[in-house]
């Protein structure tokens, strides 16, 4: 039962040109961000939780899960990794389907995640 709001944002910083969040009563662990450059160059899509996974198989289920689901949003042309918890995602994809396609797979994980996040 997700409490999920995917919504635009006025852009925090005046060099994008979109900013889409997801709020959940659970930040820590279901915060999921978008931006887009006014610069080009794509999307910069934040999974929070994912700065502090580090324990297998969780990491690479995860990993492979998040890159297979922002592949699949229509308009990506690419994504790839830029840190632990940031991915780069080339085309023109529309950025509430991309925090949404993303904030999915940290649901779909949600328990796993909480449990870890618990362990730390």
């Amino acid at each position: 039962m997700p409490d999920e709001h995917v919504h635009s944002v006025v852009p925090s910083d005046e060099e994008l040109a979109e900013e889409w969040l997801r709020e959940s009563e659970d930040p820590d662990i279901r915060f999921v961000g978008a931006t887009k450059s006014r610069a080009g160059g794509g999307w910069q899509l934040t999974a929070t939780a994912m700065e502090f996974v580090r324990k297998e198989p969780l990491e690479s289920d995860l990993r492979q899960a998040m890159a297979s689901a922002l592949g699949e949003v229509p308009g990506v042309a690419g994504v790839w990794e830029e840190d632990r918890e940031i991915w780069h995602v080339d085309g023109n994809p529309n950025g509430g389907d991309l925090t949404r396609a993303a904030a999915q797979v940290i649901d779909a994980f949600g328990d796993r995640l909480r449990e870890h996040y618990n362990s730390l």
